[in-house]
């Protein structure tokens, strides 16, 4: 209470300050998706123009983020065509792309994997957005780049470099009417070839009362079924963090960079009371997630034509779990006997790239990576390892690809990587892409990839055995392979100084071998299991619009189905079809020198299988929108910034979930959407010299 009552006595003292000022500045451009940063690095040989780039890379700007109020990762993905985000009140949020779960997803933080994840992903709502400049999706297979969990596609968090003015002091702020809080600082500061910045934030979350979150009921799904369950299922939540970098640069294009990222988190899950009219008492959750994670990187010209790349960095995840007691007579909370587990997971990882320049026909990139993942934990059973509750896997590959453009419009890019597994046998993956480039800003895309991941450790050797959970880890598994292939295109409609109109479209195909899941595999019982095959495909089209800097207008549908096959079935399960729906407007009224910002997202239908006893059963998500609105202005010379707004604008907090059997639709639960209707007030001040 405390925490929140100076952070928002911190909000209004801030707010007042900056309001007061003289705002010789009020014009905002619109946040759009049109005010795409004007280059791209993931997955190229250097930094590029994006409607040049190989891949089809989406690029999500910081500025459209800010507006709109979104805060963590997870915010930012569920608005896009083709990304489902899931959330669970104790695992944090999910995610799946192109149909293929969120295992399959690398998640990085300028080009380093982020670590430790929980059910198969990692939980975006653990990397806050604050010091993100901007992100970039690329969808399909991505392992000839960047190796195991990048089958599916890649999600890189491009972080604010502050290179430009001599000093800067920003804050973040931001306040939610359901319960959430966020404060941010940062600083930066060059000196002569020096930059060095340091940010730290603070965020929590309680939607609702201690009291209130330990009560549960009997809640209807639907054909007068029930179960018993919270009444408020979200869990109070409360992150601290900061990071700090050092930058030099020098002669000969040498920049050399020293950075470390920390981040704690609790997350508490409040039980039932017991006996409450007599000495009552609860049993209650604690999680405790700490990531520290520092790097070095190097990047310098080699001669004329060359440049070589490497990062160096390391990674450490902390996962600590205790079954507490809570005595409300004595008020006493003390940690039940065993009741405490502790797992850490870390990752060394060394990537170093060297391109080649040689012209404008041809250039080239060679890549070596070395990576050592160590796992340590009472719940880690490695009969293989002494001693057994510690487990380790190293993986080490190189790749080499050319880029050829034999004129302005064609340019082909092949690459191929091969590796060893200390575990796995390490396939070769090849890839090939190309781009055409005709009149109208016509771009034609085409490529095809394979891709790879092998079993982490957790899936491996983990076990989690408790009152509510049976769960173990299979060291039999064997490594997914994947094949990716996609043709997309874009032209412009029309272009003049008053409009300009975009049509973009994308067919792509998706196929997993050997997939890994968790599997019901006797009553009570589960294991991960390679359950077979799984397929998806599906087809985009979008339509962005711009009428001069004043609005913008882009909408998109999606269509994906996807099919499993298990092993142990004759043939294939039917065809999943999910259609998913987005439209995005952003408009800049002139009376207020405000923008107008409106995101709705249409998640159709989705389905999803689940291994029982042997048995493979489809349960189907019903159809539901989230829609987010905003107004934003910049004061004093763009020094501060303002928006309010709403989220999740028509309360959705959950949908059903049937069991699909020979057409019959049994309701089986609810899954959690979010936590409501939300309005925000999001304030940021950055002071400091305008960059030279």
């Amino acid at each position: 209470m405390i925490k929140r009552f100076y952070s928002l006595l911190f909000l209004c003292l801030t707010a007042g300050w900056a309001l007061g000022q003289e705002t010789t500045d009020t014009t905002s451009k619109p946040v759009s998706e049109y005010s795409l940063p004007d280059v791209v690095v993931t997955g190229e040989f250097e930094p590029t123009a994006a409607n040049k780039a190989v891949h089809e890379v989406k690029v999500l700007d910081s500025e459209r983020m800010q507006a709109l109020g979104f805060q963590q990762l997870n915010e930012v993905l569920e608005q896009q065509l083709n990304l489902r985000v899931s959330q669970d009140a104790s695992l944090g949020s999910g995610l799946t792309m192109q149909g293929i779960g969120g295992n399959n997803v690398q998640i990085m933080i300028d080009g380093v994997p982020v670590i430790g994840r929980l059910d198969g992903n990692i939980d975006m709502s653990q990397l806050p957005l604050y010091n993100v400049d901007r992100v970039e999706i690329v969808q399909g297979a991505m392992s000839n780049r960047y190796g195991s969990n990048a089958a599916g596609g890649v999600i890189n968090l491009i972080t604010k470099k502050n290179e430009g003015a001599k000093w800067s002091v920003s804050s973040q702020n931001q306040w939610e009417n359901v319960g959430t809080l966020s404060n941010t600082l940062g600083v930066s500061a060059r000196f002569d070839r020096w930059v060095a910045s340091a940010s730290v934030f603070h965020y929590q979350s309680q939607i609702e009362s201690d009291d209130s979150l330990r009560v549960y009921i009997d809640q209807d799904i639907g054909n007068g079924n029930t179960i018993y369950t919270k009444k408020y299922p979200w869990n109070p939540k409360e992150q601290i963090g900061g990071e700090g970098s050092l930058r030099y640069f020098g002669k000969k294009s040498l920049e050399v960079g020293l950075s470390m990222r920390y981040f704690q988190e609790l997350v508490k899950n409040l039980g039932e009371v017991k006996r409450p009219q007599f000495m009552p008492y609860s049993f209650d959750e604690y999680f405790y997630t700490r990531r520290l994670d520092p790097r070095l990187s190097v990047k310098v010209d080699v001669g004329r034509t060359h440049t070589l790349n490497s990062v160096t960095a390391l990674n450490v995840y902390d996962r600590v779990s205790e079954d507490r007691r809570t005595d409300f007579e004595n008020d006493s909370n003390y940690v039940l006997e065993n009741g405490q587990d502790t797992s850490q997971f870390t990752t060394l990882l060394h990537r170093s790239i060297f391109t080649g320049t040689y012209n404008e026909t041809w250039k080239s990139e060679i890549g070596i990576e070395a990576q050592h993942e160590t796992g340590v934990g009472d719940r880690i059973v490695d009969s293989t390892s002494a001693p057994y509750n510690e487990t380790q896997m190293t993986n080490l590959a190189g790749w080499v690809g050319i880029q050829w453009a034999p004129n302005e419009q064609f340019t082909i890019q092949p690459s191929v990587r091969v590796g060893w597994n200390s575990r796995f046998d390490h396939p070769i993956l090849p890839s090939i892409k190309a781009v055409y480039r005709g009149q109208k800003n016509l771009v034609l895309r085409a490529g095809y990839a394979r891709g790879f991941r092998a079993p982490d450790l957790k899936e491996q050797y983990f076990e989690f055995v408790d009152v509510n959970h049976d769960i173990h880890g299979n060291p039999d598994l064997e490594a997914e392979n994947a094949h990716n292939a996609y043709i997309s295109g874009e032209r412009e409609l029309l272009t003049n100084e008053a409009h300009s109109a975009l049509i973009k479209g994308r067919v792509f195909y998706n196929y997993i071998n050997d997939q890994i899941t968790l599997a019901q595999t006797s009553p009570l019982y589960y294991e991960y299991v390679n359950v077979g095959k799984l397929w998806t495909k599906g087809v985009n089209a979008e339509l962005d619009y711009r009428l001069y800097d004043d609005l913008t207008f882009i909408t998109g549908v999606s269509y994906t189905r996807a099919k499993s096959f298990w092993d142990e079935l004759s043939e294939p399960t039917e065809y999943i079809g999910t259609f998913d729906m987005q439209v995005q407007v952003t408009y800049l009224i002139p009376v207020i020198e405000t923008n107008l910002a409106v995101n709705y997202r249409y998640f159709g239908k989705q389905g999803s299988y689940f291994i029982s006893e042997e048995v493979l059963t489809l349960n189907e998500q019903d159809a539901y929108n989230m829609t987010h609105v905003s107004l934003s202005r910049s004061f004093w010379n763009q020094h501060v910034f303002l928006s309010v707004g709403v989220k999740n604008l028509f309360d959705v907090q959950s949908v059903g979930i049937s069991r699909v059997s020979s057409s019959v639709h049994q309701p089986v639960g609810n899954q959690l959407i979010g936590w409501g209707r939300t309005y925000f007030v999001k304030l940021n001040v950055n002071i400091g010299p305008k960059a030279n």
